[in-house]
Order: structure tokens, then C-alpha cells, then sequence
């Protein structure tokens, strides 16, 4: 995700707004990038749509197109703007598009002031440097505030030939794998992305979008197994003409089921690489032929997110009526899972004879299991080192920190920097600020923030219990580890479960995976038998957090209830 998706969520009221009137010619000598912000914030107001919950992604959105409209990705025009007029404004000049900022507090009727334009101009920077996919965002932005009209990308239909793209690992069941994604010009490139049960990329996704409901996840037109979310037909599989893979390459391939992917990882060999500038998992077969499957993350709504970071694969069959199984994986562990069917997801496809999973195959009879990690190096987590912060500070790190963590802009500044101190020292006695990671181009992302966070407040947590000093670390590392390591989207079932009897069922089962894991994980650390005891601890101590989906900032409330 990029940095400042966040100021999209937060919770602003709107005002009243006064009608600004643009120049009506250059004799007034104004800068160009001073007209370019009055007709921006005039065509806000002429949609209603002028406040300060669009006034600040407006701002940062509005100097990032500024300074990158001379880039390759930057290839759409803000179209409601006078012809002429942003070719008049210099691309790749910072100190021109921090002009916007200074504008913005002049004609925003004091919704937007010098606060919000000190943050804005920090944060375009950021998103320019460290956003891999802030082209999406800018889309998104001007179509969904000035109704600028973005051409949609054309999908190529492509046909594989058995012998040139579909790859023998030496699988039991003699299935053939596709060398690259559909929609894909090489094994490194990400291709389509699907929503689950469509044929066709789009703009967005979501319930409202999605081909088989009816605008919401409340009326679904197929695929439904539950009457009360709309017409049930108790099918679990993608039909033929529903199946991308068949429709875009032919017959002979398919979508894989969740057998085929998990065929995948209890017969071939896999290593995270890095191919071409993309990373991913190398997949190796008995036979020495690979695969690569590279980390293209997925499509919520209008946003691509986690590119270079996870990856997210579609199956052919479903859990239940909302979710479909798929492939998750991240550069520690990769597992097959149930996700929503609304995202956006690209499919690497099987070529070879369909097997033959009924069509009404319930949840319970597919195999998959709850545990979903696959390895861990629980020593990466421990010898994380705190760098030098001279030259970067406490306040911005901070600041790094809790953006990434979606916490709202008037939160962030309400903070003093003594609150600042305590919260850059709480994280460094748990050795959870790596500034190399905060200063890379490849943006630390949000889930790995909060599997630091997770940690930090499993320290905080126990510094009134009697535990042995020696083993406060180990506890508090077996919390952060259990956290990055089961990256499951059950919390969404266990929310759900009415039933107590079923919700301790389900709990009990949970913490044996954890205890299965913590044996695993601690097996070659150099720790004391009693530090692998608190390391047990602590990783079953946040399991109850982990299950009803704990957010960040409640997070952040329980470690600094001082603060937050």
C-alpha cells in the first residue's frame, strides 16, 4: 500500500462552501500553478464536492501530478483543466509543485491551512519516492473528485501452446503449469487481474462491481449457498464460461483448484527470488523444471497494493458464498486461504485435464488446513539492527511509522515530541525501528508494521509481570513472530461463528497451530529452554487480538493509553 491512502479515510465534517471565481485573464499576472489550484478547487465546488476530506488527497495528489506529469506512468490528462494550462507548470521541479500547498491555504476558504500544507508537503514527496503504484491513486483521485476520464487498459487475449508455455514439474497428477500469469508478456510480469469468477480486468473492485451479485454482497446472483445472501445453486466451482483461463486461452487450461495449487507445495521445492527486478517464489519441481510466481499483489476497490510484496492467486472453487480459495504467500510464507471474491487477483493457469472436484464440493471436504505458515526465520526478526538516526530524526520516524499504520493526519499532529519520544523508545527496546527499511524505495508496508507493533505491545504488556528480564525479549519476539507468521484471513470466520461452543472449537484449534509452531520456530534458536518457554507465551498471548482482527490503533491505545 502507499503511504497516504489513509487521509482518504479520515473523519472530517464538511463546511459550507463559497463560490471562488478563476481568473478571467493573464492580467492579473498570477502564476500558472496558482490558476491550475483556483480551477481545481472550482471544479470541486461545482461537484459539491469541496472539504477537507478531499482537500488534502486534492493537494498532495494535485503537486505529485504536477512534478510527475512528465513521467511515463503519468500518461492522462486533468481534462477539466483550461487547454494549455498545466503544460504551462515545470515537471520534475519540486520547488514548483510545492507551490500548490501555499495555494491551497489562499483559496480554500480556511478549510485548508498552513498545518495540513507542512504535512502535504512532506507527504507528495513521500509518496513520489516511496509509492510504487501512485499512478493508481492519482487515477483514482481525479476520476473520483473531476470525473476525468481515463481510458480503460485493453487486456490482450493470448493463446498458449502446450509446448512453448506450459511447464512439466514432474507433478503426480501429470498437470502441466503456465510459464507466466494470464494477461502476462514474461514469467515476471503480473498480468490480469481477475475478480474471481470474471473474465475481464476493470477499473474497480468490490461488491458493488462484482459480475455474479446485484450492486452488494447481499444479493448474489451465482454461486450462492446461502439463501439469505441472495439465489442459491450450491455451486462451488467456476463454470466453464466463468473460468478466465478457458475463456482467454482455450479449453485445454483452466483455473487451478485449491488441489492443484496444494499438489504445488507438498511436491516441489520453493525459494523466494528475484527475477528481472520482481520478486516472487521460484517453484521447483522433482524433475528440475521451475516455475516463478511473481508478488503481484491484488486489487481492492481502485487500488493495487503490495506489488513486490505478497502475492494473491485465484483457485477455481469457492469456501462459501463470499469467499474463494486462493493462493497467499509473502516472502516467508506461502498457504492456501479463502479471500473475498470481489478482489482483484491474477490466476496462473493449468494446462492439462480438469479434475474432477464436484461441482457442489462443500468446504469441509476440501483439504486445507488453519495453520497457514510454511516456514519462518524467526531470526531475521531478532537481529534487526537499530541503525543511526541522526540524519533522518525522531519526529519523522515516528511520523513514517504511524502513516503507515493509517493512523489520521489530525492524530499524528496532536502529538508532541515527547509523546514522539515515548513511542520511538518503546519501539527501541524492542529493536523495532530498522531505518534502512523506513529509507528504501521498496515502502514498508502496513502488515509489517503491525507485526512490529505487535511486538513492541507484547513488551510494553508484560513490564508489571514477574518475568524474568532475561526473557521479556524472547516473549515479546514470540507475539511479533506468531503475528508475521499467521497472516490468515480467518478472523473474518471467527467474527462470524454465534455459536460459543463453536467459537471455543475454533479458538482451541487455533492455539494448537500456534504451539505447532512455536516448536518449529524455536528449534534452532540459540535460546534457553526457559526463553523458549516465554517465547511460547508470548506468542499465545495475543491469539485472542489476532482472531477478532485488533486494528492498529487500538493497538496503539493499549501499548500508549498515555498517548492515544
Amino acid at each position: 500500500m502507499g503511504f497516504f491512502d489513509f487521509i482518504f479515510g479520515k473523519k472530517q465534517t464538511e463546511e459550507k462552501n463559497k463560490v471562488l471565481h478563476a481568473p478571467t485573464n493573464r492580467s492579473t499576472a498570477i502564476s500558472p500553478v496558482e490558476e491550475v489550484v483556483i480551477a481545481c478547487i472550482q471544479d470541486m465546488k461545482s461537484r459539491n464536492k469541496l472539504s477537507i476530506l478531499n482537500l488534502e488527497p486534492e493537494a498532495i495528489n494535485l503537486a505529485a501530478y504536477l512534478y510527475l506529469r512528465g513521467n511515463k506512468s503519468i500518461d492522462f490528462k486533468l481534462d477539466f483543466l483550461p487547454d494549455g494550462l498545466i503544460e504551462k507548470t515545470r515537471a520534475n521541479d519540486y520547488f514548483e509543485s510545492d507551490k500548490v500547498f501555499a495555494f491551497f491555504v489562499k483559496h480554500s476558504d480556511g478549510l485548508y491551512n498552513n498545518q495540513h500544507a507542512d504535512f502535504g508537503k512532506r507527504g507528495y514527496r513521500l509518496n513520489i519516492n516511496l509509492d510504487k503504484t501512485i499512478d493508481q491513486t492519482l487515477r483514482h483521485h481525479f476520476h473520483k473528485i473531476h470525473d476525468v476520464v481515463i481510458p480503460k487498459k485493453e487486456i490482450k487475449k493470448t493463446s498458449h501452446s502446450t509446448e512453448a508455455d506450459a511447464v512439466d514439474l514432474g507433478l503426480p497428477s501429470g498437470n502441466l503449469w503456465a510459464s507466466k500469469n494470464i494477461g502476462a508478456s514474461s514469467e515476471y510480469d503480473n498480468g490480469t487481474y481477475f475478480a474471481w469468477g470474471e473474465t475481464s480486468e476493470k477499473d474497480e473492485y468490490g461488491w458493488e462491481s462484482f459480475l455474479h451479485a446485484d450492486g452488494s454482497y447481499s444479493t448474489m446472483k451465482k454461486y450462492c449457498n446461502e439463501s439469505k445472501y441472495g439465489d442459491v445453486d450450491n455451486k462451488f466451482v467456476l463454470e466453464d464460461a466463468d473460468d478466465a483461463a478457458q475463456v482467454i486461452l482455450g479449453s485445454k487450461w483452466h483455473t487451478p483448484s485449491s488441489e492443484d495449487l496444494q499438489e504445488l507445495i507438498d511436491n516441489c521445492e520453493w525459494e523466494w527470488k528475484s527475477r528481472n527486478g520482481m520478486y516472487g517464489w521460484e517453484i521447483m519441481g522433482s524433475n528440475g523444471n521451475s516455475i516463478f510466481l511473481p508478488a503481484a499483489g491484488a486489487y481492492s476497490a481502485y487500488r493495487l497494493a503490495n506489488v513486490n510484496e505478497s502475492g494473491r492467486y485465484w483457485c477455481s472453487n469457492m469456501e462459501s458464498t463470499h469467499f474463494a480459495f486462493g493462493l497467499r504467500f509473502n516472502n516467508m510464507t506461502y498457504n492456501i486461504v479463502a479471500d473475498t471474491k470481489f478482489y482483484g487477483r491474477p490466476i496462473r493457469p493449468v494446462y492439462g485435464n480438469r479434475d474432477q472436484v464436484s461441482k457442489t464440493k462443500k468446504h469441509s471436504e476440501i483439504k486445507t488446513t488453519l495453520n497457514p505458515h510454511k516456514k519462518i526465520s524467526v531470526n531475521k526478526l531478532i537481529e534487526r539492527v537499530n541503525d543511526d538516526v541522526s540524519d533522518i530524526g525522531i519526529d519523522k520516524i515516528v511520523n513514517a511509522i504511524l502513516i503507515i499504520l493509517d493512523i489520521d493526519t489530525d492524530t499524528i499532529l496532536g502529538l508532541d515530541i515527547d509523546d514522539k519520544k515515548d513511542i520511538y523508545e518503546t519501539y527501541c527496546k524492542m529493536n523495532s525501528i530498522c531505518i534502512s527499511e523506513l529509507r528504501s524505495k521498496d515502502t514498508p508496508s502496513f502488515n509489517q508494521q503491525c507485526d512490529k507493533l505487535a511486538g513492541v505491545y507484547a513488551y510494553s504488556k508484560i513490564q508489571d509481570e514477574d518475568i524474568p528480564e532475561n526473557c521479556k525479549f524472547a516473549y515479546a519476539i514470540g507475539a511479533e513472530s506468531m503475528w508475521r507468521t499467521f497472516d490468515w484471513n480467518y478472523t473474518v470466520d471467527y467474527c462470524h461463528i454465534n455459536i460459543e461452543n463453536e467459537r471455543k472449537e475454533y479458538k482451541d484449534k487455533t492455539i494448537d497451530e500456534v504451539k505447532s509452531f512455536v516448536k518449529e520456530a524455536v528449534a534452532d534458536l540459540d535460546f534457553s529452554n526457559a526463553e523458549k518457554e516465554y517465547f511460547k507465551k508470548g506468542a499465545l498471548s495475543l491469539v485472542d487480538y489476532k482472531l477478532t482482527g485488533l486494528t492498529a490503533y487500538v493497538f496503539l491505545t493499549k501499548t500508549f493509553p498515555h498517548i492515544f
